[in-house]
């Protein structure tokens, strides 16, 4: 076979001393993704370490958005709680955000929340928007180019163990 390179970098996979497998860089979705629209193979990546790991009772939405995704239980998506990852430009985001007014009372309770957090873990950069347009949202955010997929899987994770009790208590609270 004669060497044929179309590319500017080597080829990363070698079958023998005689043949090369060239990938495509077509990113072909799983399932569980609806968007039509390009995702960002990053955030795919951090999806699937997700979907790969989910939090038992908190699984990962399907929606027809390509830059983000809920992951809740499902009782809590008629009240537009739940916790989301996002993806902005050169960031991905774990954040819990309320997206109804007559939940917006929790705000003290995510308030709260972030001050738990930002002790606990000071090497995360918190971002807090009690006015956002949508509601009100917590969120810790990670460098993409700093940051593996399993790192954000795992604030997510830790996110959820450390402050999901507390908001069952709270939706409960307002619901009686």
């Amino acid at each position: 076979m004669k060497n044929v390179n179309r590319f500017s970098t080597e080829p990363k996979f070698t079958i023998n001393k005689e043949e090369v497998l060239f990938v495509p860089s077509t990113i072909i979705k799983p399932d569980y993704l609806e968007s039509r629209e390009l995702i960002n193979p990053f955030f795919l990546s951090v999806l699937n370490e997700y979907k790969n790991n989910e939090v038992e009772g908190f699984p990962l939405w399907n929606n027809d958005c390509h830059d983000w995704k809920w992951v809740c239980p499902p009782d809590w998506r008629e009240l537009k709680v739940h916790y989301e990852f996002c993806d902005y430009d050169n960031e991905i985001g774990v954040e819990i955000h309320l997206e109804d007014l007559e939940i917006k009372s929790m705000q003290k309770l995510l308030e709260s929340l972030k001050s738990d957090l930002s002790k606990k873990h000071p090497d995360w950069e918190t971002d807090w928007e009690p006015d956002w347009s949508e509601g009100v949202r917590l969120g810790v955010l990670f460098p993409k180019k700093m940051t593996n997929p399993d790192v954000i899987v795992g604030a997510m994770q830790d996110i959820i163990e450390e402050t999901s009790e507390r908001i069952w208590g709270e939706i409960e609270r307002i619901s009686s």
